[in-house]
């Protein structure tokens, strides 16, 4: 009896650890036209998020272009489509304020390119580096774990999920200081992510939700 329970233990853990994760990423082949993902942070609306995302199936490019709640557009980033799932090509950090009061544009240049992989078995992960003009070299470093298979509700809408967990590591090669954090993930099958928990080492998080998805027309009234 031991025996049969241990094989069905590791034969569980073995589905679970190797599900395919390509219907639950974004569904870039309608993206072709690009939608806005709104992302909300029920606790503090400052945080809220806004994704365009646009899917261009002549080079397979896909196209992130974040935007706060003051639609300031603070992250470009681009993938690539491949047999196993998206390679990073492009990763641009826009700041409003630098140091000096100036706006600015930092320039990440690719490392590892695993942003999301169809094969969950394991972890993969993506870095770059860039060159800060106040702090010098910086290393960017996000490594993701497949979690679980599970059913999640999110504004009253009950979705089947995959859970991931990310961890995130900044650090200053000059120093070797290091800022981390952890996220949780939820990727619903042909949405994309319907929710994201980051948990920062002070002890406080920040939630972002899935709350509306917004045709490129929806997008410009709403930011006039």
């Amino acid at each position: 009896m031991k025996y049969i329970q241990l094989i069905t233990v590791i034969l569980v853990s073995f589905i679970f650890s190797s599900e395919n994760a390509e219907e639950y990423y974004f569904p870039v082949k309608e993206l072709t036209e690009s939608k806005v993902y709104t992302y909300t942070c029920k606790e503090d609306p400052s945080k809220t998020q806004y994704w365009k995302l646009t899917y261009n199936p002549t080079d397979s490019t896909f196209v992130t272009e974040a935007f706060d709640s003051h639609f300031f557009q603070f992250e470009f980033f681009q993938e690539k489509r491949t047999d196993t799932g998206f390679q990073m090509e492009k990763f641009v950090t826009y700041i409003q304020r630098n140091k000096r009061g100036e706006p600015g544009k930092l320039v990440r240049k690719p490392i590892e390119t695993a942003v999301y992989l169809w094969k969950t078995d394991k972890p993969y992960m993506y870095s770059s580096t860039m060159i800060d003009e106040d702090y010098g070299e910086i290393l960017f470093q996000k490594k993701r774990t497949f979690a679980d298979k599970e059913k999640l509700t999110v504004n009253s809408k009950t979705y089947d999920v995959l859970k991931f967990t990310d961890e995130y590591k900044t650090t200053l090669v000059s120093t070797k200081e290091s800022f981390k954090f952890n996220q949780i993930i939820h990727y619903a099958k042909n949405i994309g992510m319907i929710r994201s928990e980051k948990n920062f080492e002070d002890g406080s998080s920040v939630i972002l939700e899935l709350s509306n998805i917004l045709s490129i027309d929806e997008w410009n009234t709403l930011k006039k």
